[in-house]
């Protein structure tokens, strides 16, 4: 009988040192498990509005995920990431937040796109998405 291989943690540390953005991760909150990452990113967002811009809520798993339609999710902790990214721009004065709307459906979209790419950069060329953003 063979040993299950272990997966190693997600490395915060190594992660930070391999940005190159200014804004998106440089807050970083890596947890083993929540109930879930949108959940804390919400709150994260409701105690400090604009100031938490491009921060991310990781975690290891997930035991109360919701996904499309408010559908309820769990995962296991096998070697995937589930993260919630802050987008919460500080609007110029008299700024329409509804205006942004266009912009904010690509980024979701992108976004896919761009953890395909940084993981086959990274030697995991298995990367798929799952539309609209789940990789």
């Amino acid at each position: 009988m063979h040993a299950a291989k272990a997966t190693p943690a997600f490395d915060s540390a190594a992660f930070s040192k391999l940005l190159r953005t200014r804004t998106i991760g440089r807050r970083l909150a890596v947890h083993d498990s929540v109930p879930s990452t949108m959940a804390l990113a919400d709150d994260l967002l409701r105690a400090e509005g604009s100031q938490s811009h491009g921060s991310i809520v990781l975690a290891e798993s997930q035991t109360a995920g919701v996904g499309r339609r408010g559908r309820s999710w769990q995962s296991m902790p096998l070697g995937n990431l589930y993260f919630s990214l802050l987008w919460a721009p500080l609007l110029p004065p008299g700024g329409n937040a509804m205006a942004m709307f266009p912009q904010l459906v690509r980024l979701n979209l992108a976004a896919g796109v761009a953890v395909c790419r940084a993981s086959e950069g990274a030697g995991i060329a298995s990367a798929r998405i799952k539309w609209p953003n789940d990789v």
